[in-house]
């Protein structure tokens, strides 16, 4: 079973669309390792864009709420 984390939520309902993309995720891949996946998820009529990976030991969601610096996007090193 892998750990799941929720990254840059705000807000309730940004935990939320995290978190039902992690169960999304969770239910077509499984435990295995896969590549960033961007989910849309809509909240109380308010859509939302995470981004799932997953590794060895962690399924990461990161929402999409801001703008970011190229090596702080999830994946690069």
């Amino acid at each position: 079973m892998l750990i799941q984390q929720i990254k840059c939520a705000t807000t309730d309902s940004e935990r939320q669309a995290a978190q039902a993309a992690l169960d999304a995720h969770a239910k077509s891949y499984g435990d295995a390792k896969t590549r960033k996946f961007i989910y849309r998820v809509e909240v109380l009529g308010k859509a939302y864009q995470i981004e799932v990976g997953s590794a060895k030991k962690f399924m990461t969601a990161e929402v999409r709420n801001q703008h970011r610096r190229l090596n702080k996007i999830m994946g690069n090193a």
